[in-house]
């Protein structure tokens, strides 16, 4: 694995240690997923989906600050509640929480697969539902994501799938970006 921030391991398995001993299914997501597809990618802190309601963050960061992490509660339980995401720090690095709350993430969380990632085995999104939780952001660097994500599964990936939920994407959204950005990124053929 290509060197990372320095305290990124350790903040990964502290993570990791952290919601498995709390019980809390979640999928790792951003740089982290991306490497662990076999893409090399660089990325500074950890991104996670938590599968546990907004309303119930009281034992997650009594939990997290027991395990050393830097949580700010009042900051935190707003940012959940206003944003449906929140983030705590362990050691300098950003640990980012996103609040499960679509049909997407239970996708994802029901097709997850098993990595291994700094020596641990966690659960990450399939390819395709990586490359459909990159989607929605949308940004320049989730983009270029998709396109190693692509690149790396080749004919393995389910275009069928892909091609089905970026079109619900779209219908929901009322907004066409979705199918034109898996075309763009050379996923689905125009």
């Amino acid at each position: 694995m290509a060197s990372l921030n320095p305290g990124l391991e350790s903040a990964f398995k502290k993570t990791e240690a952290l919601l498995k001993g709390i019980k809390v299914r979640h999928l790792y997501i951003g740089g982290l997923a991306v490497l662990a597809t076999g893409e090399p990618r660089m990325t500074q802190d950890v991104d996670l989906i938590l599968f546990v309601p907004k309303s119930n963050m009281e034992p997650l960061f009594d939990a997290a600050h027991r395990h050393g992490f830097t949580v700010n509660r009042r900051q935190g339980i707003q940012d959940a509640a206003n944003q449906g995401a929140c983030t705590i720090a362990y050691g300098g690095v950003r640990v980012d929480f996103i609040f499960a709350s679509t049909d997407l993430e239970e996708s994802a969380w029901r097709r997850r697969v098993r990595k291994t990632l700094f020596k641990l085995v966690v659960h990450v999104p399939s390819p395709e539902d990586l490359i459909l939780l990159k989607l929605v952001p949308g940004r320049p660097r989730d983009l270029e994501d998709i396109r190693g994500i692509a690149a790396s599964a080749g004919n393995r990936l389910d275009r069928t799938y892909l091609k089905s939920w970026a079109q619900r994407l779209c219908d929901r959204a009322e907004d066409m970006r979705f199918m034109r950005h898996l075309r763009e990124t050379g996923v689905l053929k125009t």
